[in-house]
């Protein structure tokens, strides 16, 4: 198996704070909106801050870089999660949405808060569930949350990830040691405790890479436009329920329980990986990702599925000689659990590159290599 260990990854939130409607009330009494204060949250994911970090981070963690994620993170979902005057659990739902300003990638967010302290988690991206709800893990949201996604489906374009904890900091401040473990399994957040916050995620589906190529010699008689690439099961499996249970253990902040629905599609619904008018494959590497739920059994097989169209190499363009061409390869993967990735790398050549006819030019055949 060709294979190896996502790393968790580690995000820095910056929040900048926007106080209106301030008043000397209670803060105890947080379903009162007069009590409240408007924070704009603005969640800083730039990579350049980290890179000097690096081995300041736990083990096992790396610095999460928008940049060249084949996956990135457009949506981040958040609670700010409280007990109400009456004892009952209670959240306040966030959405930090991605934005571009000049090279800074930044997600922003407007939630009103009350003075005091809530208990924050969340989950990344803004995945498609039919349903999603957050309790707390025990009596109280200071002992962790369970968070359920209903729905999901068994292979998603999507790297599914949890924050498992934080640390919390004053603009001016040093950056926190985030090598420090404490910051895993602490999610209590303070209105008065500091302007931002340094997350840590873990993923919670299995990831598989492809690593496509055009074969060199072929490369030189033809051009190869992917247009689309999919993966899905062979066969039908029906949708995935995700019960996630984070906790204040630093030793296992994240436990995920799977299960497949009993009730629900009937047809195979495939991840999109890529998908647009058409990206000319060269002779390296090209990266997409999609990512499994860790549940499905071990020789699980999987269809690879890849729409082209075939150019040769006269002029300046070349010519179109085939157009949304199709190739579908099974792919029969091991057991992969939550947060292990493995690589396939897939090389595009001529049928019988040593036998070079029309034919073999025009419909390459996509090789495996597990």
């Amino acid at each position: 198996m060709k294979g190896k260990q996502i790393h968790m990854i580690i995000v820095s939130l910056g929040i900048v704070l926007m106080w209106t409607g301030c008043t000397a009330d209670s803060a105890n009494d947080r379903t009162d909106s007069t009590k409240s204060k408007l924070h704009e949250l603005r969640l800083s994911m730039g990579a350049s801050r980290f890179e000097a970090m690096t081995r300041a981070l736990p083990d096992g963690y790396s610095a999460y870089n928008y940049a060249t994620e084949l996956a990135p993170i457009d949506e981040i979902v958040g609670y700010m999660t409280y007990m109400d005057d009456s004892g009952d659990p209670a959240q306040i739902p966030c959405h930090f949405i991605h934005e571009k300003s000049g090279e800074n990638h930044i997600w922003t967010s407007r939630i009103a808060l009350a003075d005091g302290s809530y208990h924050f988690y969340g989950y990344m991206p803004n995945v498609s569930a039919t349903n999603v709800s957050i309790a707390p893990n025990g009596t109280t949201f200071s002992t962790g949350a369970v968070i359920t996604l209903t729905g999901l489906n068994a292979v998603t374009p999507d790297d599914i990830c949890v924050i498992n904890g934080f640390k919390q900091y004053q603009t001016g401040d040093p950056v926190p040691d985030m090598s420090d473990p404490s910051a895993v399994g602490r999610f209590t957040f303070n209105s008065d405790g500091g302007d931002n916050l340094y997350l840590l995620a873990s993923h919670i589906y299995a990831g598989l890479k492809f690593q496509m190529k055009l074969d060199e010699t072929y490369a030189k008689l033809r051009k190869i436009y992917l247009k689309s690439l999919k993966v899905m099961p062979a066969q039908v499996v029906k949708t995935i329920n995700a019960t996630i249970t984070l906790s204040t253990d630093s030793e296992n902040p994240v436990g995920v329980v799977f299960a497949t629905e009993t009730e629900g599609t009937t047809e195979t619904v495939p991840a999109v990986l890529y998908e647009g008018e058409g990206m000319e494959l060269t002779t390296t590497d090209q990266d997409f990702l999609a990512c499994l739920c860790p549940i499905l059994p071990s020789n699980t097989q999987y269809i690879l599925e890849a729409t082209y169209d075939v150019y040769d190499r006269g002029g300046d363009q070349g010519n179109m000689i085939r157009e949304n061409e199709t190739a579908r390869n099974a792919l029969t993967l091991p057991s992969l659990a939550s947060g292990e990735i493995h690589t396939i790398d897939i090389t595009v050549q001529p049928t019988y590159l040593y036998m070079l006819s029309e034919p073999d030019l025009d419909n390459p055949t996509f090789r495996v290599e597990n």
